[in-house]
């Protein structure tokens, strides 16, 4: 008797591999945890910050305290995103939980020190701005996201006192 295989709809044979593999693999809650962050660090040494991110916004749900590191890592990925005030909240909770004997203690040091650099350089050039007799300064900025981010990118990887000192290193 000549048998032919039962073929499936791509998307439903996706789903069922998606439900045999996810039964197969269950973890514990804290094990899972403990996977993603490994596999988020992974990802930052390859300056995969979207897939670090990805794996990091996975531990929340699980509802359990991760290990710290995640909380170092989570403030990498948060501020190479340039987003500033959530990085810093994510490193010192890593420095209040490690404390001094931590393995990432010294860098949080030095990346909540950029930080602080970074968030005064920005308030400089935001009180600059305001007192820019220019009235279409905010507007320019408004109508270039792009120009904001590659700006924002600059300030945090060469920082400096001013703006253009950090697009002068990037160039």
């Amino acid at each position: 008797m000549n048998r032919m295989p039962m073929l499936l709809p791509r998307g439903l044979m996706a789903a069922l591999l998606m439900l045999l593999s996810a039964n197969v693999l269950a973890l514990p809650a804290d094990i899972e945890a403990d996977r993603l962050v490994l596999a988020a660090e992974e990802k930052i040494a390859q300056q995969d910050f979207d897939g670090a991110r990805q794996y990091l916004e996975r531990v929340a749900p699980l509802k359990v305290e991760p290990k710290p590191v995640y909380y170092y890592l989570y403030g990498q990925v948060l501020l190479n995103d340039s987003k500033l005030e959530e990085a810093d909240v994510q490193l010192a909770q890593y420095v209040k939980k490690v404390g001094r004997e931590g393995e990432h203690y010294d860098a949080s040091l030095r990346l909540l020190t950029q930080i602080e650099e970074q968030l005064r350089s920005q308030e400089a050039v935001g009180s600059t701005r305001e007192k820019s007799a220019d009235p279409n300064a905010a507007s320019i900025e408004a109508s270039d996201p792009a120009g904001k981010a590659y700006d924002d990118r600059a300030r945090q990887r060469f920082p400096a006192s001013s703006l253009p000192e950090s697009l002068a290193q990037a160039a």
